[in-house]
């Protein structure tokens, strides 16, 4: 479970630009060998601020 507050800019900092968003995230790491290790993540997040939408998500991915 996360929240995060903040937001990606260019000039001047603005606090009135932020944003608010929260979601939950199931993690694993996968080992197979000795040496191939891999992550999926699959998650679900929110945009609490005006204009917010649910993002659902899936991420496999090898470490370097």
């Amino acid at each position: 479970v996360y929240a995060d507050y903040g937001n990606a800019f260019v000039g001047p900092l603005k606090l009135s630009d932020f944003l608010l968003g929260a979601g939950a995230e199931i993690f694993v790491e996968l080992q197979t060998g000795y040496f191939v290790v891999s992550t999926f993540r699959i998650g679900l997040a929110r945009g609490l601020s005006e204009g917010g939408y649910w993002q659902p998500y899936v991420i496999l991915s090898t470490p370097f």
